[in-house]
């Protein structure tokens, strides 16, 4: 995907539109993909104009059911924001460098794969009074609901790093802002039922 990264846009690789979908991808290897919006545009996007929280560096699931066969997952990113209006938190979470599914009917099957090198990162809180950072969860996987099995594969190399808050003045002026949290390097699971078997 470094053809669709690069000047000022951002996308994901394989993007799953709804619960309706079923995509199955076997024997690929995906890699670099970055995301910096919601998907909700289905195009390349320009993160400084996106206010929606930033899923799936490689590939997203908006409620799908997806499985991945002898596939690697390579080198994806997911890249938050933190507040950039004074007095306004308008931070934006990182879901998912490699994989995010997303509501309660996504449905994720990994069999004989392997995620490596991918990375949630957190957006960094600007400068100036109470400029909060953004958090990252799942640096290769992000999972909300339905059900996850993964089976045969690995998951290795791979960060969630939260943003750093904005700093106060030298003269304390403003105050400094918190920085991001950041969960599940490898995996974070917010709901459903996971399964992970010789992995």
């Amino acid at each position: 995907a470094v053809g669709l990264n690069t000047g000022n846009m951002r996308d994901r690789i394989f993007h799953i539109t709804g619960q309706n979908v079923t995509l199955i991808l076997q024997d690929l290897n995906i890699r670099n993909g970055k995301a910096a919006d919601g998907g909700n545009s289905g195009a390349s996007t320009n993160p400084t104009a996106q206010n929606t929280n930033r899923a799936g560096g490689g590939i997203l699931n908006n409620g799908g059911t997806l499985t991945l066969e002898g596939v690697m997952v390579q080198s994806c990113q997911v890249i938050g924001k933190g507040d950039s209006i004074v007095n306004e938190h308008t931070k934006l979470e990182a879901h998912g460098g490699g994989v995010a599914s997303l509501t309660s009917t996504g449905n994720l099957t990994i069999t004989d794969s392997s995620f490596t090198g991918n990375n949630a990162t957190g957006g960094n809180g600007g400068n100036f009074n109470n400029a909060n950072a953004s958090g990252a969860h799942g640096g290769s996987i992000y999972f909300e609901g339905g059900i996850l099995n993964v089976e045969g594969s690995r998951i290795e190399n791979s960060t969630a790093v939260g943003g750093n808050g904005g700093n106060q003045d030298q003269n304390g002026q403003t105050n400094g802002g918190f920085g991001g949290t950041a969960q599940g390097g490898g995996v974070w699971i917010g709901g459903g039922a996971a399964n992970f078997n010789n992995s």
